[in-house]
């Protein structure tokens, strides 16, 4: 299926984000947002304490946990700009530390700009 733009006539093909597949470890049946804590000595932890330990080398006194996020509509929309970004190679990781109450409101909507600066601004104001 193609769509065609009004104002210049350009066709390009339209993608639905259910073109792209959820992980297989996903369970599709439960809620579209979810948060797992990772046992500390899963591969996944350990990936993700070596690139926070190789970020913020003694500059912590303890990680309290380690958690994986599931958002159906935020990994389709990730897939979506990764597949037709012109700027190949540019996925990043990213740390956030902040309280729970906090954590819950970015889970449910992401990292609002409109809120930097309000929370614990160590590094100074900006979504980090």
């Amino acid at each position: 299926m193609t769509e065609m733009c009004v104002n210049n006539g350009q066709k390009r093909p339209v993608i639905r984000y259910t073109d792209f597949d959820l992980p297989e470890h996903w369970d599709i049946q439960s809620e579209n947002i979810a948060q797992f804590p990772l046992q500390v000595n899963s591969t996944e932890y350990n990936e993700v304490r070596a690139l926070f330990d190789k970020t913020m080398a003694k500059q912590y006194s303890e990680i309290v946990r380690i958690d994986r996020i599931r958002n159906k509509q935020w990994y389709m929309q990730y897939n979506f700009y990764k597949t037709f970004s012109s700027k190949k190679n540019t996925e990043k990781k990213l740390f956030h530390g902040c309280s729970q109450e906090v954590a819950s409101l970015i889970i449910n909507t992401f990292f609002n700009r409109s809120f930097s600066g309000i929370n614990d601004v160590v590094y100074g104001q900006g979504a980090y």
